[in-house]
């Protein structure tokens, strides 16, 4: 089975960097976890949904729905929240839906940058919190972002996940023509 990368060229990272771009990743996840908690690492469940969460992650990057599948649970819901304008903003119920959508939603995006900021672990409770930037496949166009996944974990397996993200970034970057005269303000990302 082909990864994300490969079917969507240039999606999350560029091919034949997965591993590094994952380890990166997977190292900002464990300090946001452990920052300002020096207790973290004595907690089993919480470090347990951590481990969880990092394989699912691996898993939609990689392509390899089997493991995707296995790490979360059949009813899993997926609900991004924003403005009706964003064409990624929606519910989904059932694991299969969930994997369509996401890999749906990764296919308008490129150039995909994510900073985490902080990760906070409680019971069966994990909230990631970050910012991204990247493209908007449609228009060409930068995006920037910064979004929550609160995520829900059930006999160690992901439940659901709930993102809520700054949606005015992303909406600049899906109408060319709200681009003001003079050109963008801010960071570009390009």
């Amino acid at each position: 089975m082909q990864s994300v990368a490969e079917t969507v060229p240039d999606v999350i990272v560029p091919p034949g960097n997965l591993q590094v771009v994952l380890e990166a990743w997977f190292q900002a996840l464990d300090t946001a976890y452990a920052e300002a908690d020096p207790g973290a690492g004595a907690r089993t469940t919480e470090l347990a949904n951590l481990s969880v969460l990092k394989r699912v992650y691996a898993a939609i990057f990689a392509g390899d729905l089997a493991v995707w599948r296995s790490l979360c649970q059949p009813d899993m819901r997926l609900e991004i929240v924003g403005t009706p304008a964003v064409p990624f903003v929606g519910t989904w119920t059932g694991l299969e839906s969930v994997i369509s959508a996401t890999q749906r939603n990764f296919a308008l995006l490129e150039q995909q940058s994510v900073q985490m900021e902080s990760v906070v672990a409680q019971g069966d409770k994990l909230v990631v919190i970050a910012q991204e930037a990247g493209i908007y496949r449609l228009t060409g166009l930068p995006y920037d972002t910064r979004w929550v996944h609160e995520f829900r974990f059930r006999d160690g397996r992901i439940a659901s996940c709930r993102e809520i993200f700054d949606g005015a970034g992303v909406l600049m970057a899906l109408q060319p023509a709200s681009i003001p005269p003079g050109g963008r303000q801010g960071p570009q990302f390009v």
